[in-house]
C-alpha cells in the first residue's frame, strides 16, 4: 500500500480509501470520470472535507466500469460482492455511491447492486447510442448486459436515487429522459450548466447544502431554486434503448427541442452540429435558432455558414456572414467566413479580393482555412498573396504536402 496527500490509502492503481471520523458510520464509494489515468482519482478534494470515509475508485481505460475494478473483482457481479464485503469489514452502516459521466454510470451500476444511495451526475444509462461519449470507448467490445442500467433502475425504490444533469448537453438530456419516461425516477435539472453539473453546482456554491442532503438521506430538493424537475418530453417511445437508428435520434432530438420550454440556445447549436450528416436542413434550422438567440457566438456563425454553403445556399450564407462580420469588423475569422462566401457566387469576386487583402494577421485562422483562402487568391489571379497565404502554412507545418503541392503550382506558373 502507497500513502499520498490528505492520508490517501492507495489498494490498487484504481482504488484509494481515505478515512473519515470516528464518529461517522458513512462510507462514499466515489468513481471517476473517464480519462482520469492509473493513480488518479475524481473528487477527492470535493469530498475530502466531509467527516464520512471515502474509497476513490476508477477503472481500466475504455472499459466504462463493465470490467470490473481491480482488486474488487474483474466482472461487474465480483465487484459488487467484493464492495459489499469492503463496506461490511469497514462496519458501515450507510453507503453512498457518487461520480460525474462515466463515473455517473457506474454510480447507479454498482451502488443499486450494493443497496446504497446513489447521487449521479450526467451518467450515460442507455449505453453506445450514436453520438454519445460511451460510444468512443465501447464501439468496438462486446455487447454487455450493463449497457442498458434502465432495468436495474426499474427494480428499485426510486428514493434511493438521484440523477441531476445539466440543461446545456443534449446527450444528457436524452438520456435523463428515457430515466424520465421509462423508470419512477424524475431526475433533476441544473439551469445554466452543460455537461459538467456537479462544476456547476460546485461554483454556485451549492455543493455542501447538496451533499449534506444526502449524507443526512434527505430529498436533494430543488437546491434554493437552482433545481427543477425535468419533464416529460416524449422522447422515449422514439427510440429502440438497445441499438436506436440515427434517424430514431433525430426523432428523439427533434420531440426534446420542441418539447423542453427551457431549452438554451447550446441545445440548439449541438443538435445542428450533432445531425448535419443526417439531416442537414434540420440541422440548419437549429443553427438558425442557436445564431438568433446567441448572436455573438461567432463559432456558431461559422458553423451555420460553413453548412450553408455545404449545402449550396450560398446567399444565404453570404447574409448570415456579412451580418456578423458587420457587427464585429474586426474578426479575422468572420472576415474570411464572408469573403469565401462571396466567392462562392461569384470565383472572380471584388468584394472576396477586397476582404482577403485586408487579412494581414493569418494567426487567427487554422491550417485549412490558410489553404482554403490561397485557392480563393489563385482564382482570383492574385498569387502574390496566395503565396503568402501558403508560407506562412509552410512556417508552422513544413510537411504540409497540401500547401507544399500549391506552392510548386505557383513555382511552375511564374515559369
Amino acid at each position: 500500500m502507497q500513502t499520498t496527500r490528505l492520508q490517501l490509502t492507495e489498494i490498487s492503481p484504481y482504488a484509494a480509501y481515505l478515512e473519515g471520523s470516528s464518529d461517522s458510520d458513512t462510507l462514499i464509494i466515489a468513481f471517476s470520470f473517464r480519462d482520469t489515468p492509473p493513480h488518479s482519482f475524481s473528487l477527492v478534494k470535493t469530498l475530502a472535507p466531509y467527516s464520512a470515509s471515502k474509497l476513490f475508485l476508477n477503472c481500466v481505460h475504455g472499459t466504462w466500469y463493465q470490467e470490473g475494478i481491480p482488486p474488487f473483482g474483474s466482472t461487474v457481479e465480483d465487484t459488487v460482492r467484493g464492495l459489499r464485503n469492503y463496506a461490511k469489514d469497514l462496519g458501515v452502516s450507510t453507503v453512498i455511491t457518487m461520480g460525474t459521466s462515466m463515473g455517473g454510470t457506474a454510480a447507479i451500476m454498482y451502488g443499486l447492486q450494493i443497496g446504497a444511495r446513489v447521487l449521479s451526475f450526467s451518467p450515460e444509462v442507455a449505453l453506445r447510442h450514436a453520438h454519445s461519449r460511451s460510444i468512443e470507448h465501447l464501439n468496438n467490445k462486446p455487447a454487455s448486459q450493463w449497457d442498458n442500467l434502465l432495468p436495474l433502475m426499474r427494480s428499485v425504490d426510486a428514493s434511493r436515487l438521484e440523477v441531476i444533469c445539466g440543461d446545456g448537453d443534449l446527450v444528457d438530456l436524452l438520456q435523463a429522459s428515457l430515466i424520465r419516461e421509462t423508470t419512477h425516477h424524475v431526475p433533476r435539472v441544473m439551469a445554466g450548466a452543460a455537461h459538467g453539473a456537479l462544476q456547476a453546482i460546485h461554483k454556485a456554491g451549492l455543493v455542501d447544502d447538496l451533499l449534506m442532503r444526502v449524507l443526512q438521506n434527505e430529498p436533494v430538493s430543488s437546491l434554493g431554486g437552482r433545481l427543477s424537475p425535468l419533464p416529460d418530453l416524449g422522447v422515449s417511445g422514439c427510440l429502440n434503448h438497445d441499438a436506436p437508428s440515427e434517424a430514431d435520434l433525430l426523432t428523439a432530438y427533434y420531440k426534446l427541442l420542441h418539447s423542453f420550454e427551457a431549452a438554451p440556445a447550446v441545445l440548439f447549436c449541438q443538435a445542428g452540429r450533432r445531425l448535419k450528416r443526417i439531416d442537414a436542413d434540420f440541422a440548419i434550422r437549429c443553427l438558425v435558432v442557436a445564431v438568433g438567440l446567441e448572436p455573438t457566438k461567432r463559432d456558431w456563425i461559422v458553423d451555420l455558414t460553413r453548412l450553408l454553403r455545404h449545402q449550396h445556399r450560398f446567399r444565404a450564407a453570404l447574409a448570415i456572414a456579412s451580418s456578423a462580420q458587420r457587427t464585429s469588423p474586426g474578426d479575422v475569422q468572420l472576415r474570411f467566413e464572408l469573403a469565401v462566401s462571396y466567392a462562392c457566387l461569384n470565383p472572380r469576386s471584388a468584394e472576396a479580393l477586397q476582404l482577403l487583402s485586408s487579412i494581414e494577421d493569418l494567426d487567427p485562422l487554422g491550417t485549412p482555412d490558410r489553404i482554403k483562402g490561397a485557392r480563393t487568391l489563385l482564382a482570383l489571379e492574385r498569387k502574390d498573396l496566395a503565396r503568402r497565404w501558403l508560407e506562412s502554412v509552410m512556417s508552422s507545418d513544413p510537411n504540409n504536402s497540401r500547401a507544399a503541392d500549391l506552392l510548386a503550382t505557383i513555382q511552375d506558373r511564374r515559369g
